[in-house]
């Protein structure tokens, strides 16, 4: 038999000391009391061996194979509990079920104790004086270290070995564990929840309510931020009591913020007082802080179609509820223009292009997110922004929210199972007048696929006739467009799943046609001016005279070219 050592696991003491303090805490030592786990490590130990010290029998006795270095060994650890003992050095006898044995020392010491701890409460700022009586503090040179709740205290006065007075640390509130540890012979105790910390008295304040309305049903989710609301808080409305979510702590320019989410209880209509209650009792009203509407001047969302797409956004949605509102101008700040408007977040994240099209109806592309359902928030909101030509508004920033309700997991964010691939175009170039046929080869076309020439979140761009020949096969007819030049082509199959081809063809103006040159004639050696009528011309267009560029070519519009001919 081998046999390494014992040690006592008792209080943690390898979390609460440093490595120095551990100096002596590879020592067979253990509380008269009995109780002290401790390790020991050999070889052959059997599964079903008995310890004995003192010759009474350990406790709680398991057998473990040690591996070194990912290798099998014949080395195991026995962990046990010790039986109480006298004052002293006592044998420490390892049998294995055949009778073979094997022997060493365990030395039993006397450890602290704690019986009493006054006050046994204090303010989780610390710096309260408490009084600890018990038995076996060590008086000598090596002192006591002394722990509430994992935290070192020290300031402390041993008087005897029977009382200490000490300073509380500073602690998170609730009931704490005590430990002393005698650092003689590192004999250690643990006064379990000895202490209990608690909040000074709550002064809360709120700061703001978002948003400030919502319908009579409630049901819509409210955010209150302020200071020093606490966990336990409850929230009313009027005389109703809220739901409370959650509460999250933030740090805003040093100062420490709270913000409560609560669910808006049903009430009638009109406004009411919002008060926050902690739960030492201290409150705070904001009076008339919420209004309730009535149904017909209240903000809704009914629905959200198509209710699903891909998880990485872009899908055209509609949104319908009532009393949507377009973007109108509410005041300046700063030399920026404030808009009260309607704004969408799906999953916590804008809408994209939204554009509000009717106090019911609301477009746009979604943000994209996890795979999953995610909540659809209708928002009331002040921001700071800028008007598109098209009469949106593109939001740089979101001040307040004036109103907002949920569509409870209203859209889901899913994979695509198809995944398309483009591999060729044929023909890849036509005129802007569309209506070119198409050959797309590829792999994982699906029956309904559509195919788009530029941004596929533009129906402008779609193809007007589209049919799957098979898998590898679409024929498509280009769509009109009033710009010439280069598109991507994609293919976006009915589950979403999207192939793209960069530069996949290019637009160029329609046929062109020369109608008449003036002067149609002049010297052999070029220079004369000339102009050209027809149609279809765009920048950029070159012109030949028999075999010779013209120079000076100017295109003033689709219809007119200047030039000066080249000698010939």
């Amino acid at each position: 038999y081998y046999f390494r050592t014992a040690f006592s696991v008792n209080v943690d003491i390898y979390e609460l000391l440093s490595e120095d303090e551990l100096a002596g805490a590879a020592l067979n030592t253990g509380s008269t009391y009995g109780g002290t786990v401790i390790e020991i490590e050999g070889e052959e130990f059997s599964h079903n061996v008995r310890v004995y010290i003192g010759g009474r029998p350990a406790t709680n006795i398991t057998v473990e194979k040690k591996f070194l270095d990912g290798s099998n060994s014949d080395r195991h650890i026995i962990r046990a509990k010790t039986p109480p003992g006298e004052l002293g050095e006592r044998p420490l006898i390892i049998i294995n079920p055949d009778e073979m044995q094997t022997e060493t020392t365990f030395q039993y010491i006397k450890t602290p104790t704690i019986t009493s701890i006054t006050p046994n409460k204090g303010c989780t700022e610390g710096g309260d004086e408490i009084i600890i009586t018990g038995s076996g503090f060590n008086t000598g040179a090596e002192g006591v270290k002394l722990f509430i709740g994992g935290v070192n205290v020290p300031e402390l006065n041993i008087k005897s070995s029977t009382e200490i007075t000490a300073t509380t640390p500073g602690n998170s509130d609730g009931k704490k564990d005590v430990v002393i540890i005698n650092m003689n012979d590192l004999g250690s105790y643990r006064f379990s929840e000895g202490f209990t910390y608690e909040l000074p008295p709550s002064s809360p304040i709120i700061e703001s309510i978002q948003p400030e309305t919502g319908p009579v049903s409630g049901g819509n989710e409210i955010e209150i931020k302020g200071i020093d609301l606490r966990s336990g808080i409850k929230v009313y409305f009027g005389d109703e009591i809220a739901e409370v979510v959650n509460i999250e702590t933030n740090e805003e320019n040093g100062t420490t913020k709270n913000i409560v989410r609560c669910i808006a209880p049903a009430n009638i209509s009109g406004e009411v007082d919002v008060k926050v209650v902690n739960h030492d009792g201290n409150s705070y009203i904001v009076e008339n802080g919420y209004t309730y509407k009535i149904p017909e001047r209240a903000l809704t969302v009914s629905s959200i179609t198509p209710s699903s797409g891909l998880d990485e956004g872009d899908t055209f949605v509609t949104i319908r509820g009532t009393n949507f509102i377009k973007p109108v101008r509410v005041s300046t700040i700063d030399g920026t223009i404030i808009y009260k408007t309607t704004n969408i977040t799906i999953g916590g994240n804008d809408i994209k292009n939204l554009i509000v099209e009717d106090s019911r109806k609301i477009t746009g592309y979604t943000p994209g997110g996890p795979e999953g359902s995610h909540d659809v928030i209708v928002k009331i909101v002040h921001v700071k922004g800028d008007m598109r030509e098209d009469g949106s508004l593109e939001i740089e920033e979101e001040i307040s929210i004036k109103e907002s309700v949920r569509l409870k997991n209203g859209f889901t964010y899913k994979l695509p199972q198809s995944e398309p691939i483009i591999e060729e175009i044929t023909p890849s170039e036509g005129p802007t007048s569309g209506g070119t046929s198409v050959i797309i080869t590829g792999e994982d076309f699906i029956d309904g696929a559509e195919v788009y020439f530029g941004d596929y979140t533009d129906n402008r761009n779609k193809a007007p006739v589209v049919n799957v020949i098979s898998p590898t096969k679409i024929e498509a007819y280009t769509p009109s467009t009033t710009r010439v030049g280069v598109r991507d082509v994609y293919v976006v199959n009915p589950d979403e799943g999207r192939a793209v081809y960069e530069d996949g063809f290019i637009y160029r103006g329609n046929v062109l046609i020369a109608v008449s040159i003036t002067p149609n004639l002049g010297t052999v050696s070029g220079n004369v001016y000339a102009t050209i009528k027809g149609a279809n011309f765009i920048e950029g267009t070159k012109v030949n005279i028999g075999d010779e560029a013209a120079t000076n070519v100017t295109v003033i519009d689709p219809e007119t070219i200047t030039l000066s001919t080249p000698a010939n």
